[in-house]
């Protein structure tokens, strides 16, 4: 199906240092327009030169921190860009970030269904102003799971306090 007037197209960046990845996330995603980077540097300069509607980083990039900078160059840049960041290791202080805003929405690998649906969700809501903004709308709406043996996690929210 492809994209109708209540369901643009979206420029997604996709910045994540592996190839197969990058390659996976662009086909799940063909319908919009995917810009993919494998650096932090390279996504730094696609954010520069190029409007996007979401940036989707990894964490674990080359360079201390690299998936973090990246969302929060993303946000002086671009702030009206959402901010997902889709990784198997969380960072540091995820909670906070979070509730900064440095990332909007984390979503746990190996899965990339959570990430997709999310996004499809958002783009399929009508009556939005900005596609964007229907994906965050959306978002808040996408089941969250507790890491387990076998799960992947997904948030909205930072986790509760012990």
């Amino acid at each position: 199906m492809e994209p109708t007037r209540h369901a643009p197209r979206l420029k997604i960046l996709v910045a994540d240092d592996e190839p197969a990845n990058l390659r996976a996330l662009a086909r799940r995603l063909q319908r919009h327009d995917v810009l993919t980077a494998q650096s932090f540097e390279q996504a730094a300069r696609i954010l520069q030169g190029t409007r996007v509607d979401v940036v989707v980083s990894d964490n674990m990039m080359p360079g201390p921190g690299a998936g973090v900078a990246l969302l929060r160059a993303a946000r002086a840049l671009q702030p009206a860009a959402r901010r997902f960041m889709y990784s198997a290791n969380p960072p540091p202080r995820l909670r906070q970030l979070l509730k900064e805003g440095v990332i909007q929405r984390f979503f746990a690998k190996p899965s990339d269904a959570p990430l997709v649906h999310a996004l499809t969700r958002g783009l399929t809501r009508r009556g939005r102003a900005h596609p964007a903004r229907g994906i965050l709308a959306a978002a808040a709406h996408t089941p969250s799971t507790r890491p387990g043996p076998s799960a992947s996690r997904t948030s909205t929210s930072p986790p509760s306090s012990p």
